[in-house]
């Protein structure tokens, strides 16, 4: 929503606008529908695509020049039939909750929107003893804030992890708990976020607790642009072979205002690939 239709403070320096991407979409008659987060302050932060219902393509990618040009960023594809099946149905349901374009700028919202597709159907994933889900899906309340949790305090080597955002106190609680009991511990978060009056004290309780916590901005140091360059990862490796990984950040907004996706993967060459 906040995309198509756009709102700038009006003492922003820069000018949020509609992209000429999506204003082709909605000139030339395509099925182009609109989706709001579950309040006001949430938004359907998905990034997936699923082709021919046989192959999808998801994780922290943005379809953009940011993307493409000034980010550190991930995106898989996989033809896995229960993790394809399920991005199905969950596209099925964010299409049945979004409404037409015409019709999105007066649209009453409701928070009240039913639970997205979830459960055991999808597959669960073995971690050192410990059963998670291989695919969870948002708004979820604290289903997946548990799960990774879970998976945090199942680590006996290492969790390293690469995020954008964290405003979780569980997941930051469950490291701090990995690094007391031997755990190697490592962060790199966005330089820009790492600083915010949001992001910053979790981060700064992750190093008062001795955890090695680096900041990254983008790929171009000497950009025109500094607030482009960003480390827009959402992802965590756990013992170099448990990979969590998709759209959501580690923070309460993603699991409760906001629709996302997140994977738990046990591949090894995807391990092998997130580790590098």
């Amino acid at each position: 929503y906040s995309n198509v239709f756009p709102k700038n403070d009006p003492d922003a320096t820069w000018r949020a606008r509609r992209s000429n991407e999506i204003w082709n979409l909605i000139r030339d008659g395509y099925d182009f529908r609109v989706l709001r987060g579950v309040t006001a302050y949430g938004i359907n932060h998905n990034k997936f695509a699923v082709f021919d219902g046989r192959l999808a393509e998801f994780g922290s990618y943005n379809y953009s020049f940011t993307s493409e040009n000034s980010h550190y960023e991930n995106a898989l594809f996989t033809t896995q039939k229960n993790r394809v099946w399920a991005f199905k149905q969950y596209f099925d349901y964010l299409h049945d909750l979004s409404v037409p374009f015409a019709q999105a700028k007066e649209n009453s919202w409701s928070q009240a929107v039913p639970k997205p597709p979830s459960g055991a159907q999808f597959g669960t994933v073995d971690f050192n003893g410990v059963q998670l889900p291989s695919v969870v899906f948002m708004p979820d309340g604290t289903v997946f804030e548990d799960a990774v949790v879970r998976a945090i305090d199942a680590a006996k080597k290492s969790v390293d992890v690469a995020m954008f955002a964290l405003r979780s106190r569980l997941i930051t609680d469950a490291l701090g708990r990995a690094k007391a009991r031997g755990v190697t511990v490592r962060m790199v978060m966005d330089e820009s976020q790492s600083t915010s009056e949001y992001f910053a004290p979790f981060v700064g309780w992750l190093a008062s607790q001795g955890i090695e916590v680096k900041t990254l901005a983008g790929p171009n140091p000497d950009s025109e642009f500094p607030m482009a360059e960003k480390t827009h990862h959402k992802f965590m490796i756990l013992d170099g072979k448990l990979v969590e990984t998709g759209s959501d950040n580690c923070t309460k907004r993603a699991y409760v205002d906001n629709y996302e996706n997140a994977h738990f993967l046990d591949d090894k060459t995807d391990a092998a690939a997130f580790s590098f």
